[in-house]
């Protein structure tokens, strides 16, 4: 039970650590060491949990930032929209001409599994 406990805060100090807080403000919150939360931190599955909340703030700041443009681009002031229009279109044209050819499947939360229709298989003339 006690290296459950242990592994729980190593895994917290990591969350901690990849939101910016420095080692000693984790060691203080958690009642450690600064030594213990840098040993911590040289384990895999510690570096693992660093690396996914550092991923996911970024994923998340990305997301915000997209959802801003977006509602500048409906702006009442035609400067702002345009400019907000030109940044998106900027930033990700080349990613939507690269993918526009690719399937996309959207799953929605709660939804019973349908799955996709067949395509109609082509006569013969």
């Amino acid at each position: 039970m006690k290296a459950s406990r242990g592994k729980n805060e190593m895994l917290e100090a990591a969350g901690l650590l990849a939101e910016g807080k420095s080692a000693g403000e984790v060691a203080r919150r958690l009642g450690r060491s600064e030594s213990t939360i840098r040993r911590w931190m040289r384990d895999e599955s510690a570096r693992e949990a660093y690396r996914e909340a550092i991923l996911r703030t970024a994923l998340v700041s990305y997301a915000r930032a997209v959802r801003k443009l977006s509602d500048q681009v409906e702006a009442d002031n035609e400067a702002v929209a345009q400019r907000a229009a030109k940044d998106l279109i900027d930033r990700f044209g080349d990613v939507i001409m690269q993918e526009r050819d690719r399937e996309v499947v959207v799953r929605v939360v709660g939804a019973p599994e349908m799955g996709m229709p067949e395509e109609p298989e082509e006569a013969d003339e």
